[in-house]
């Protein structure tokens, strides 16, 4: 296929069974040992009509929009896919002679999960006045702001998973911690042990017998300072 080609794909509805099997079977077969009197051709009249020919045999068909788009793979091992293709609208095949059926729209799509899918899953335009939008609007960043609207107030409540004794579980309103009063300061301060080898405050301690000797040396090298001064010959 040149780069400049697209690759058609068309998506059939056939009403009669025999002309189903006739297809399926024509479309399995190797095209170069299919029958020349068995080709396949589309042939469109309108935007939604035409007729479908096989083997000189003709039958009319109508173009359907589906309500939704179906995605196309291909496959050349049943191992890998690739997509293909999205394809959003189905060309109905009825027997000869048939009218076609009326409206432009496969209401019920390809498979019965799409079952007037357009009414159960796609819900109507909601029409909503646009002064009620800014209203919810402004509403909505006096939330963010930390605020409330108007007429609302907003309450926190906290709660708390309890399990009775039956071992049923339910939320159920916080009880609030009763708080227990503390003195100014801090309260008393607890005395702490005595340290050992300590007398009472403000009391002098006696020096022991090892500090009286301590001073005595002290005292007599003070003495003894500027006697040695004295005795020093001036220099020359």
């Amino acid at each position: 296929m040149a780069a400049d080609e697209r690759d058609e794909q068309y998506l059939l509805r056939v009403q009669d069974k025999a002309l189903a099997e006739r297809l399926t079977r024509l479309l399995r077969d190797d095209p170069a040992q299919r029958p020349s009197d068995a080709e396949i051709e589309l042939n469109f009249e309108g935007d939604h009509s035409g007729t479908l020919t096989v083997g000189g045999d003709v039958f009319p068909m109508h173009i359907k929009n589906l309500p939704t788009l179906v995605e196309s793979y291909k496959t050349y091992d049943d191992v890998h896919i690739v997509k293909s293709n999205d394809i959003g609208q189905m060309v109905v095949v009825g027997p000869p002679g048939a009218q076609t059926p009326p409206g432009d729209e496969a209401r019920d799509g390809v498979t019965p999960a799409m079952r007037n899918a357009r009414a159960r899953h796609f819900r109507p335009p909601v029409d909503v006045p646009p002064n009620v939008v800014a209203q919810v609007e402004a509403d909505l960043l006096t939330v963010l702001n930390g605020g409330a609207p108007d007429d609302v107030e907003f309450v926190d409540v906290e709660e708390e998973y309890v399990v009775d004794e039956n071992g049923h579980g339910s939320w159920q309103p916080a009880l609030p911690v009763a708080k227990v009063p503390v003195p100014r300061g801090g309260g008393k301060k607890k005395p702490g042990p005595k340290k050992q080898g300590g007398g009472q405050a403000g009391k002098k301690r006696e020096p022991g017998p090892r500090s009286k000797k301590a001073k005595a040396a002290a005292a007599a090298a003070t003495a003894a300072a500027p006697a040695a001064t004295t005795a020093a010959p001036a220099a020359p």
